[in-house]
């Protein structure tokens, strides 16, 4: 669906790849500001699905609320030409244009880029990348990305940094200060706080469902059942805390199901729970029958599944090679980071948090306070104010 602007209003067009639950929520908040239209252009081959499946658990993720719903967007092809001629129609179309892009591995992107440099038209790039993202890319392809990064980000007006690591990236290749906006991972606070309100008087009835004593301890973890995002640390953790008081839920499917099954097979744990794959409406009440969140990603840009966790009032224990951590997890005041790999550690933090159970709301409420200036309300004005000021809309 194509919007009319009227030329007192910003136009904001964003390019990305397909949507997600991270993206839809702004959006949704950046159309309900009424001195903004947007207009969402995903950039897909002819017959794609925009909803792909995720390589990493070898199947679609169900996301199961209205991803094309409450905003406006269009598809255009993936090439060069066609992110070259978007630019170029939508920042003739009215004077207080700006243009987002989600990362730059399309060559529609790199036509965006060039049409605006043609136009003089205001984009900024967003970037999750870190120096600390273990990529696999060769050593020749980084040699030439050290010299050749920074003269593409000097072409880019502005450059949207998803958290402290994202900004260290950045500024790695060379970006000034004129250049970048914070411009964090979102979810729907909002969303999950009524979902969690729904969720907590049930507490007791979910956790009888999974055979979980009300007054147990319960740990949950949230991830890929792949290497990369290691589920598998966390229930040997658990398997050498060995505590009968303790339960730990696992969410998630992936190539290292059958492995993980062996492994909880092997140890006759029955305080560990494998739910499988759940669908994302469904999550808020796997956080509200939990005490403690746990990420143990060897390797992660982000994972927003910490934003969920202290949205629903959780502390988190998280690797240190977590992203959300870096910027989130404040060591012992509303969880605790530990070297990613180390199940000694982990298991150490785990049994802290037995040890101090009371102490547990008070973390929780820390990480909830936190999530405010984290939120898809709060960044969607944060985005329009800077707009406002870049472009004296």
């Amino acid at each position: 669906m194509i919007i009319n602007s009227r030329s007192d209003k910003i136009l904001i067009v964003y390019w990305l790849d397909h949507p997600s639950q991270l993206d839809v929520p702004l959006f949704r908040y950046l159309t309900s500001d009424s001195g903004v239209d947007l207009l969402v252009i995903y950039c897909s081959s002819p017959g794609r699905d925009l909803l792909p499946e995720d390589k990493e658990i070898e199947r679609k993720p169900i996301w199961d609320f209205g991803l094309f719903e409450g905003y406006s967007y269009i598809t255009i092809g993936s090439s060069f030409i066609d992110g070259l001629r978007s630019v170029i129609k939508y920042s003739n179309k009215n004077n207080n244009f700006f243009g987002i892009m989600a990362g730059t591995n399309k060559p529609a992107f790199l036509g965006v880029i060039v049409g605006s440099l043609i136009c003089k038209a205001d984009i900024m790039v967003r970037y999750d990348s870190t120096l600390n993202y273990i990529t696999g890319t060769p050593s020749i392809r980084q040699k030439l990305k050290k010299y050749l990064l920074p003269l593409f980000l000097s072409q880019i007006t502005y450059l949207g940094y998803t958290g402290k690591w994202a900004r260290a990236y950045l500024e790695n290749y060379g970006a000034t200060e004129r250049q970048l906006f914070w411009f964090p991972y979102t979810i729907d606070n909002q969303m999950f706080e009524d979902a969690i309100r729904q969720a907590g008087p049930l507490k007791e009835k979910l956790r009888n469902e999974m055979m979980i004593n009300i007054n147990a301890m319960v740990f949950l973890v949230i991830a890929k059942f792949n290497v990369r995002e290691a589920p598998m640390d966390a229930i040997k953790a658990f398997n050498l805390m060995n505590d009968p008081n303790t339960s730990l839920i696992v969410v998630g499917d992936g190539p290292q199901m059958s492995e993980i099954r062996e492994l909880v097979a092997e140890n006759v744990n029955e305080n560990i729970h494998l739910v499988g794959y759940v669908s994302y409406s469904n999550l808020p009440k796997y956080y509200a029958s939990a005490d403690v969140f746990i990420h143990p990603a060897h390797n992660e840009c982000w994972g927003a599944s910490v934003n969920e966790a202290m949205v629903c009032e959780l502390p988190v224990i998280a690797a240190d090679m977590v992203g959300a951590a870096a910027d989130l997890v404040s060591h012992g005041v509303n969880g605790y980071i530990y070297p990613h790999g180390d199940i000694n550690s982990l298991c150490g933090f785990m049994k802290q948090c037995v040890t101090n159970r009371t102490n547990l709301p008070v973390m929780g409420r820390h990480s909830k306070n936190m999530m405010d200036a984290w939120g898809a309300m709060t960044t969607s004005q944060r985005l329009i104010n800077f707009i406002i000021e870049c472009t004296g809309a």
